[in-house]
C-alpha cells in the first residue's frame, strides 16, 4: 500500500504517484492491445 509506505517515510509521495500513474498506463495498453487482438480473431473466423 503506497499510501502506508509514504506516511511511514518509505517512499516519497512523488514516487508513489508515479508509481500508480506507470502501473495505470501499463494496464490500459494492454488492455486496449489485447481488445484489438480479440476484436481481429473474431473478424478472421
Amino acid at each position: 500500500m503506497p499510501a502506508l509506505r509514504v506516511a511511514f517515510g518509505g517512499h516519497y509521495l512523488s514516487d508513489a504517484v508515479l508509481g500508480w500513474l506507470s502501473s495505470l498506463v501499463i494496464f490500459s495498453s494492454l488492455l486496449a492491445l489485447s481488445q484489438t487482438t480479440h476484436g481481429r480473431r473474431i473478424s478472421e473466423n
